[in-house]
């Protein structure tokens, strides 16, 4: 149906679009319109972006509006990315500890927990009796909604970021193995899978018996739902598309990694017209009526005209925003980076209200029968409802479902696994990632001089971290000197930094060159100082050494990066490592040498060079 990965490596050098789009046209678009698909019912958040269309909008419902706080709030033990599905009375959340758990929608209080292997990243999808849900482990669960116990499994070849859509005993959902799968609901088998030349981290929107998704190789693809077959495909970005697609009324809207959002006729993906904002965009938006709601990584929330795409206001959250908004009776709903979730007026977009959540909020909201219920990156669920500005009960993942007061946690109960035992490279490696984490946690408000902690690191190594959601192999250790117990340790937090950088990067660049693909994350604003992190996916059938060099941007300051076995030669920055056959090798650098002003700079395509290895 489409190329191969093989094929996309040799053909990925350039791209141009097919056809041209209008900035803020003034034409509407021509196609027929169509109703929204919905399964959402009233009281119900069933899936992500609360339905098959991804709009975002609870058409039947209202949200908090005055002294707005938390009635309840649920501790998972783990990272909330995802944003939470309700139906019938509960509320389902995921949670980087590996579970999604099953909640009573009016107290707190645990229904069931179902557990797997592997961190969930994705918006559970609750059709029936039955909840799917996709895993970093590559797996599609579904399980029954009464008692947790799984119905079957359907294994993908990556790692699953992609929400599922249900409708009509088909699941659909995309891989990071490049594939879009449509699953029978009834036993978990493949009806059909179209192959992308990418990663799909987008979530499908199903719309009249298409399939709508994007990729990472940039692209919009317009899919028939029956057989699998491409009806269209829209050039979005050259730096890939992880939003995902809303669809209403013959348009789809879209957000690339270029800084736009897209309005796309749904019948012949021809472009409507396109809106820039100040920063990627990696959610989906939401549409009501005649306005489309959009965030952006530039800290903004935005309303756009749906027709013209022309600008209506802007809304400051005061940092980036990965979250999709959810709208419900003239109210945009919307976590952000400033550790806040808002309340803002659809119509004028005047802050109504925010709530302080300590920690960063890159899940997006469900709209239910007056409560918001979101998540937060330090593992806490809220339920927010008027009148409970104050102080709510916390309930434990792991207390059997009782609910009772307590304390806060403190940002830093994660880290006391710094005071174990560590070599004097283990613990420089250890210092770094312990800052990292404390400055994510909110422990400071800003950095200085990222260089500051840094510049001592001379020889301090670190081991490649394999990217393959499968691995559970141990890093080689670092020096001779290093005991296994010493090594592990800096490896688990500079995983960390690894897959937090990865998560929030608010700009991607890919490069394909010899049967390797190497992706480039960039996330501007955590450090004072740039970080990025290397993905280099080999596809070749032989072991292969890869080097990266990339040019300093300045030499006037510090110039010792903040990395894993990166290393200063003359003006360069390099990395080198050997890459088995399939592998995904990840490497983190810091850019001391970069100033704020020119960050832009580190998205040129680094040079790469490959090398067989003799046997």
């Amino acid at each position: 149906m489409t190329q191969t990965r093989r094929q996309f490596l040799a053909s990925v050098a350039g791209a141009t679009a097919a056809g041209t789009l209008a900035r803020q046209s003034t034409t509407a678009s021509t196609a027929t319109p169509t109703d929204r698909t919905t399964t959402q019912a009233t009281g119900a958040w069933p899936m992500y972006a609360a339905d098959l269309a991804n709009t975002g909008y609870a058409a039947e419902t209202t949200g908090p509006t005055d002294d707005v706080g938390p009635a309840w709030e649920y501790d998972t033990g783990g990272q909330i990315t995802a944003g939470a599905a309700v139906a019938d009375g509960t509320v389902y959340v995921s949670t980087h500890a590996g579970a999604v758990a099953a909640l009573n929608a009016t107290d707190g209080t645990e229904r069931w927990r179902f557990e797997v292997d592997s961190e969930v990243k994705t918006t559970p999808a609750v059709v029936g009796d039955t909840l799917y849900v996709g895993t970093q482990a590559g797996v599609v669960y579904a399980v029954d909604t009464a008692g947790g116990e799984e119905l079957w499994r359907f294994g993908t070849g990556d790692a699953v970021t992609s929400s599922p859509a249900v409708v009509d005993e088909t699941a659909y959902v995309g891989s990071r193995d490049g594939n879009i799968y449509a699953i029978d609901t009834t036993d978990g088998t493949e009806r059909w899978r179209f192959e992308t030349e990418f990663w799909i981290r987008s979530s499908p929107a199903v719309v009249d018996g298409t399939v709508y998704t994007g990729s990472d190789d940039g692209k919009l693809y317009a899919i028939d739902a029956e057989n699998g077959e491409q009806l269209w495909s829209f050039p979005v970005s050259t730096r890939g598309v992880s939003s995902s697609p809303a669809v209403v009324d013959g348009t789809v809207y879209i957000g690339g990694m270029d800084q736009r959002l897209y309005a796309v006729d749904a019948t012949d993906g021809s472009g409507v017209w396109w809106f820039e904002t100040g920063g990627t965009i990696s959610a989906a938006p939401a549409v009501v009526g005649d306005t489309v709601y959009v965030t952006s990584r530039s800290h903004e929330v935005y309303a756009v005209d749906a027709a013209e795409g022309e600008e209506r206001w802007s809304f400051d959250t005061g940092r980036q925003v990965s979250s999709a908004p959810a709208v419900a009776d003239g109210v945009v709903y919307v976590g952000s980076e400033s550790e806040a979730v808002f309340g803002i007026d659809a119509a004028e977009g005047e802050e109504l209200w925010s709530m302080d959540t300590t920690r960063p909020v890159s899940a997006a909201p469900a709209v239910v029968s007056g409560t918001v219920y979101i998540g937060t990156e330090s593992g806490t669920l809220y339920a927010l409802e008027d009148g409970f500005a104050s102080a709510a009960p916390v309930i434990e993942a792991d207390d059997g479902g009782s609910a009772g007061p307590t304390a806060s946690p403190s940002p830093f109960e994660d880290l006391s696994y710094l005071a174990l035992p560590l070599t004097a490279a283990g613990a420089v490696t250890a210092i770094a990632g312990g800052y990292y984490t404390l400055t994510r946690m909110g422990a400071f408000d800003s950095i200085d001089s990222a260089s500051d902690v840094f510049a001592e690191e001379t020889d301090a190594g670190a081991v490649d971290e394999d990217d393959e959601p499968e691995t559970t192999e141990e890093p080689e250790e670092t020096t001779a000197e290093s005991t296994s117990d010493s090594a592990a340790k800096p490896s688990q937090l500079w995983q960390l930094v690894v897959d937090d950088v990865t998560e929030r990067a608010g700009e991607t660049e890919t490069r394909a060159i010899e049967d390797f693909v190497v992706t480039k994350h960039l996330d501007r604003e955590t450090l004072s100082a740039p970080v990025l992190v290397y993905e280099i996916e080999s596809v070749r059938e032989e072991p292969a050494r890869v080097r990266l060099t990339e040019e300093l941007v300045s030499t006037d300051g510090d110039t010792q990066p903040l990395g894993d076995s990166w290393e200063v030669t003359d003006d360069e920055l390099a990395f080198e490592t050997v890459v088995e056959p399939g592998e995904t090798v990840t490497t983190l650098v810091g850019r001391p040498d970069c100033p704020a002003e020119r960050a832009g700079d580190l998205l040129e395509k680094p040079t790469v060079s490959v090398d067989p290895v003799s046997k």
